[in-house]
């Protein structure tokens, strides 16, 4: 078994071939059960490790029950062994271990922590209940870690702070293990790891070779792609430290998980049916905490079934229909803020209905690269593509508004309202 270098309870792959030859019976025998993760082609043999104990811990284990991209998730065809938030962390986590040892850093638990640890204030569904409750992850993340005590003896057994971890996962601190998983300009390793985990998951991912083996995915727009020949950009694979900072120097890698990074957010996390479940959602979720169905700890402690449960049975109409995407449809959008767009129409429309401004993303440009012997941004070295990226960006910046089916009432009064504010 060829493998391009072995670190330690970490194996990676040069091709999905050799990654398949390596999780045959006979491999599993000799390693025991390995965690697999296909789009890094990274194989973590050895389960009796820090990796294991982390696993065990309620708020990690937890992840496994929680979707990666919320609502999302239903939208494409998978090749992944998992779709939930676990498989994210132990993406985060192993590319800073290996990060950690070819660079042979300090504080490689802390980092490995935090890659596992970074989304455990993730309430159920994701993003798509997290951002409608205004529920910040890295603002939430010392609460939660307070409701599950057994963190308290796993981090004494590594010798890491509880103040180290949560500054690096709120990006707080200077290090380089803060600047892995959260760096506030450039891209990091958590923003690489759920771009390369969602863009594998729903196909936008490009294929080096074609081939007569294909996936199709039902979510409009999106390319059909071979599933085995997929070339996945790994720009933290070729970083240097220079003066505790992370530099990139592979520009290709860095360049193409960029742009697929506004493929993601411009195809798939704008999805105008997607936005209309995401505001329903937002609705029921707030009536239940009001009616203190829910509160925030058992958000915390709820994995994505339990909390659907809970949604079809409080929800309504609209519960009932919500996990179905097909079930909403976008009757246009306003270039108006989302606050003028829904005092306008609480007047004159009478039927339920929903306003959602889509979310904006950093595209992250300000990372810094190696070029000819000097340090420069990517925005810098390449302002062409950096323009490309931010203008397609700008162009999310939309309110959209929704209804339920067939609402031909509300169709009226979306248009009397694109007449008075202009069309987004």
């Amino acid at each position: 078994m060829k493998t391009m270098k072995k670190l330690e309870n970490l194996v990676e792959y040069g091709s999905l071939d050799e990654l398949d030859r390596a999780t045959s019976e006979r491999a599993i025998a000799k390693f025991g059960y390995p965690c697999i993760f296909t789009p890094t082609r990274t194989v973590l043999y050895d389960r009796g490790n820090i990796y294991g104990e982390l696993e065990s811990i309620g708020a990690i284990n937890r992840l496994r029950g929680i979707l990666q991209l919320g609502l999302a998730n239903t939208c494409g065809y998978s090749a992944c062994s998992s779709e939930d938030r676990l498989a994210h962390s132990f993406i985060c986590a192993t590319e800073i271990d290996k990060i950690a040892q070819r660079n042979n850093l300090e504080d490689r638990y802390l980092g490995i922590i935090a890659g596992m640890s970074h989304d455990i204030a993730t309430p159920p569904f994701s993003d798509s209940v997290a951002l409608g409750l205004g529920l910040n992850d890295e603002e939430q993340f010392e609460y939660v870690l307070g409701i599950y005590p057994e963190f308290d003896e796993l981090l004494k057994r590594y010798s890491v702070q509880k103040k180290d971890l949560v500054d690096v996962v709120a990006g707080k601190s200077k290090s380089i293990m803060s600047q892995l998983i959260n760096s506030k300009e450039s891209l990091d390793v958590d923003r690489w790891s759920y771009t390369i985990h969602d863009a594998w998951t729903l196909n936008l991912i490009s294929s080096l070779k074609k081939t007569k083996k294909m996936r199709h995915s039902p979510l409009k727009n999106i390319p059909v792609i071979d599933i085995d020949k997929r070339y996945v950009p790994k720009p933290f694979k070729y970083v240097t430290i220079d003066d505790n900072k992370i530099v990139f120097n592979n520009m290709k890698n860095l360049s193409d998980t960029l742009e697929l990074r506004v493929r993601m957010f411009t195809n798939v996390y704008n999805n105008p049916e997607l936005l209309a479940s995401e505001a329903f959602l937002e609705g029921i979720s707030k009536s239940m905490i009001e009616k203190g169905i829910i509160n925030k700890e058992s958000l915390f402690k709820m994995i994505d079934v339990e909390f659907m449960e809970l949604v079809k049975k409080h929800g309504g109409e609209i519960g009932e229909k919500l996990f179905q995407l097909s079930k909403f449809q976008s009757y246009g959008t306003v270039d108006a803020d989302e606050k003028t767009v829904k005092e306008f129409l609480t007047s004159n429309a009478s039927t339920p209905f929903v306003v959602k401004r889509q979310k904006r993303f950093s595209t992250a440009a300000d990372s810094s690269v190696m070029v000819d012997g000097k340090i420069d941004t990517y925005r810098n070295w390449r302002p062409e593509h950096t323009l490309s990226m931010e203008n397609r960006m700008a162009s999310l910046n939309k309110t959209f508004v929704y209804g339920l089916e067939d609402d031909e009432k509300l169709s009226i009064e979306v248009q009397r309202t694109q007449e008075k504010f202009g069309v987004g």
